[in-house]
């Protein structure tokens, strides 16, 4: 048999929808919704500091390319991932051999995706909608992009893929 005595990843990695008055125009005016004026440092959870400059400057790359996303694809982007309300997920399995019924389940993940897109969308009216992905196994940097609450002054929703 073996066993593993090293360093064994769990890394994981989150899509935000996140809502924005409009495609940012330049690194700056993201930056002024991302952080406060005088923020110059963006923490990381864990471990390092960078500039928000720097993390601005990546967000606005991820963003820059990107197209608003439509309704079916923010409740898409939900189901393909686990959301706040999906702890209900023990409901669903079934039977003497306890088997997750993947018809029902995908059935209330899609209801669920519906009714917090409907609710985010109607919050959020005048806003457009974008997705980015951050991984914690790509190193301490975008670790902290994916854990470092980068997206709490705008709304935003959060999809984990662990």
């Amino acid at each position: 048999m073996k066993t593993r005595s090293g360093f064994v990843s769990n890394s994981s990695s989150s899509s935000f929808i996140i809502a924005l008055p409009h495609m940012p125009e330049d690194v700056k005016e993201l930056q002024n919704w991302l952080f406060f004026e005088d923020t110059e440092v963006f923490v990381g959870p864990y471990e390092g500091d960078w500039p928000v400059a720097v993390v601005t400057e990546r967000v606005f790359n991820d963003l820059k390319d990107l197209k608003a996303l439509t309704k079916k694809q923010m409740i898409d982007s939900l189901c393909d991932g686990w959301f706040d309300t999906m702890f209900k997920i023990d409901e669903f399995y079934e039977g003497a051999d306890h088997r997750l019924n993947l018809k029902k389940w995908d059935k209330y993940k899609r209801e669920e995706a519906t009714e917090i897109v409907n609710q985010f969308i109607k919050s959020h009216s005048k806003m457009k909608f974008f997705i980015v992905n951050y991984e914690d196994g790509n190193g301490a940097f975008e670790s902290a992009l994916e854990h470092g609450d980068l997206f709490e002054r705008v709304p935003h929703l959060v999809i984990s893929h662990h």
